[in-house]
């Protein structure tokens, strides 16, 4: 699952838990609200988790590609080696 699919699903979840908490003030021995929230938390913590796996990848691949130096960097021949050959492309 892409980060930012995450990111909505967990926006998306805590709005409708803020809903049920909002419900729940007005009826607190609702056991039918009581089991949807239980539900959603375990939902958000599971997407939560997910999330930080995800982070937690996209860090390590970014410092990875960081340590990995530039395939198609040219690089500067060392001073010995471009003296030689400056002298055997001379005519």
């Amino acid at each position: 699952m892409e980060l930012q699919t995450l990111q909505e699903a967990l926006k998306v979840e805590i709005q409708v838990h803020q809903k049920l908490v909002a419900q729940m003030k007005q009826d607190p021995q609702n056991a039918d609200l009581k089991k949807q929230l239980h539900e959603l938390q375990a939902k958000i913590t599971a997407l939560s988790e997910k999330q930080k796996r995800v982070v937690e990848q996209l860090r390590k691949n970014l410092i990875v590609k960081q340590e990995q130096p530039d395939k198609f960097q040219i690089q500067p021949l060392p001073q010995s080696e471009n003296k030689l050959q400056t002298a055997q492309q001379q005519p």
